[in-house]
């Protein structure tokens, strides 16, 4: 049952990726042809007449999508303690957690890291394509991975091209360097979302999976909130010298996580 679920995860994910890449360039050109209360009336419509219906209409009549899973009678399926009382858990939380954390901060403040390298900051905007779009095919790549060698595993490396992005940005401040580094950041991001729920299925059990992924996402919101000020904070010591230290304590906080077991599929 559990071959290929991290793939196939990754394969329906692919659609947001998407989303991310082509739905902010198709808003700036309508923006351009229409007013913006007509854009968002457009949306509306498109949303609540066209996908709505589309969403039930791919559901319907599939019974097992409604049914709830439970642990197989036969004992195949593993079912796990509650993910928040679960040690392991914590222990691999802080680099489950550090992604978005650290990009989130680091986008809030791309326009002071640009003033601090002596950057245009539009460098940095047209850089979002790049990340939006290098999160498709690193999804697909970490599915494979997960599915070959675990989640732990891939946990393990999944910070490293963000911190490899962000070191090459603190290095060699040159106008290719917003780009490599939201490319490097896209990849880390899609890994991210993909171990959110194949960890949670690993940890809780099938039967948990949705309870300790909405505990995740919760914990997500967290880190996301405080990264603003955190990093913040730590590029107050110099950009250069802080987006060096964001990248170390990138690859620092995978450590506690070398000494956890997971229930691999």
């Amino acid at each position: 049952m559990w071959r290929g679920r991290a793939k196939a995860l990754a394969v329906a994910g692919l659609g947001h990726a998407v989303g991310e890449g082509l739905l902010p360039l198709m808003v700036v050109f309508a923006l351009g042809l229409w007013d913006w209360r007509v854009v968002f009336a457009g949306a509306s419509l498109v949303i609540g007449g066209v996908l709505a219906p589309c969403a039930l209409w791919a559901v319907r009549g599939r019974r097992r999508l409604r049914r709830p899973t439970r642990p197989s009678a036969s004992g195949g399926e593993r079912e796990g303690r509650p993910l928040l009382r679960d040690p392991r858990f914590w222990a691999l939380a802080p680099a489950l957690l550090a992604a978005p954390f650290i990009v989130t901060g680091l986008v809030f403040h791309q326009g002071l890291i640009a003033r601090g390298l002596a950057l245009p900051p539009a460098l940095f905007a047209a850089g979002f394509v790049g990340f939006a779009v290098v999160q498709a095919p690193a999804a697909l790549i970490a599915g494979a991975a997960i599915d070959r060698y675990g989640s732990r595993a891939v946990l393990l490396v999944h910070l490293l091209p963000l911190a490899g992005g962000i070191a090459l940005l603190a290095a060699w401040p040159q106008p290719w360097a917003p780009l490599a580094f939201l490319l490097l950041a896209g990849v880390t991001n899609a890994w991210g979302g993909l171990l959110r729920t194949t960890l949670a299925t690993d940890l809780a059990g099938v039967s948990r999976v949705g309870a300790a992924r909405s505990q995740i996402a919760a914990l997500m919101v967290v880190s996301t909130a405080a990264g603003p000020t955190l990093v913040g904070l730590v590029l107050g010591l110099g950009t250069r010298a802080g987006l060096a230290a964001i990248a170390l304590g990138a690859v620092a906080v995978v450590a506690p996580a070398v000494f956890v077991r997971t229930s691999e599929p």
